[in-house]
């Protein structure tokens, strides 16, 4: 298992840009863990890949901004491959970036 700093350390290795904000990186990593803790203990560990749009969009976000992130995440599926197979899933679980948190 990754500690929190190995994660940050990961996240931030060939970044083009910095976080915008100091406490960016130190959220994204939260937002990760409190992600993966919620559905281990809710036991739907098997319903992470669908939340795999809305924390790819929480992970890039303060990197290159909410709208370029936006776009990524909800990039055409034809053209994403398997990444976006889970996007209706997300939609489905209200986790969407764009949908009202």
């Amino acid at each position: 298992m990754l500690s929190g700093g190995g994660l940050a350390a990961q996240l931030v290795e060939g970044a083009q840009e910095p976080a915008h904000g100091g406490l960016a990186l130190e959220g994204v990593v939260g937002a990760i863990a409190h992600t993966i803790r919620c559905q281990v203990a809710s036991r739907q560990v098997a319903l992470l890949p669908a939340v795999s749009d809305h924390v790819a969009y929480v992970v890039l976000a303060p990197f290159i901004g909410a709208e370029a992130a936006a776009e990524i995440v909800i990039e055409d599926p034809r053209a994403a491959g398997s990444a976006s197979a889970v996007a209706g899933e997300s939609v489905q679980l209200g986790l969407h970036p764009g949908a009202a948190a």
